[in-house]
């Protein structure tokens, strides 16, 4: 940090201003405040346990392209758990977009992440909004994380951003790799162009095939 490093004992903190680098594992964190909390650990050592990043927050990894930006962000070196809040909340997988109004967050050890309030992923032609996305991970080749899932909750949408493809419903899972979404819940509707098809039990769009099922009256 340019401002260098400035430690309050009696609160177990430490102080980084003004352009600020921290990295974890794989991570990499920029911010304009840094605030690091430590606690007495095993063998009565101090250790660190959670850091606090304000103004101009981006999280991004190392090993591949995965970004975040926020406002603020608490990250917890336990369970490797990370919050972002703020204005402009933007997570960026790939060719991947992902905005929220509430929050952002992200668990390593379960390789999910989740965008909170006004959810909207947005990947080429295709856009899926929900009040919760969840962004499902795993190892890909060259043992690189890899983006394969995502799922939508409460008022959803998936629609082509190209032409008048729109499905609703309250819950939606869309597989990255075949393209394939399947909507559940009430008000289960899927609108192309003048046509508009209905249905109780679920919708199904497979895209790379052109073709979508509707189950139940």
């Amino acid at each position: 940090s340019e401002n260098g490093i400035v430690c309050e004992k009696e609160k177990n903190i430490c102080i980084a201003s003004v352009n600020v680098i921290a990295s974890h594992g794989d991570y990499v964190l920029n911010c304009d405040t840094l605030i690091a909390y430590f606690r007495e650990g095993k063998d009565k050592k101090t250790e660190l346990w959670q850091v606090e990043a304000q103004g101009n927050v981006i999280l991004h990894s190392i090993k591949d392209h995965r970004v975040a930006y926020a406002q603020h962000g608490f990250y917890t070196l336990d369970d490797e758990h990370a919050i972002l809040t703020g204005d402009n909340l933007k997570l960026e997988v790939d060719d991947l977009t992902v905005t929220a109004t509430d929050a952002l967050e992200y668990f390593k050890s379960k390789n999910i992440a989740l965008a909170k309030g006004d959810a909207v992923a947005v990947k080429k032609d295709q856009m899926i909004k929900g009040e919760t996305l969840i962004s499902y991970f795993r190892e890909g080749k060259d043992k690189k994380t890899e983006l394969w899932q995502l799922e939508a909750l409460e008022n959803v949408t998936i629609q082509s951003t190209t032409d008048h493809h729109v499905a609703y419903a309250q819950h939606g899972l869309y597989t990255l790799d075949d393209e394939h979404a399947v909507l559940t819940g009430d008000n289960l509707k899927l609108e192309v162009d003048d046509l508009t098809v209905t249905a109780r039990d679920s919708l199904e769009y497979f895209k790379n095939k052109n073709i979508a099922f509707a189950k139940g009256n």
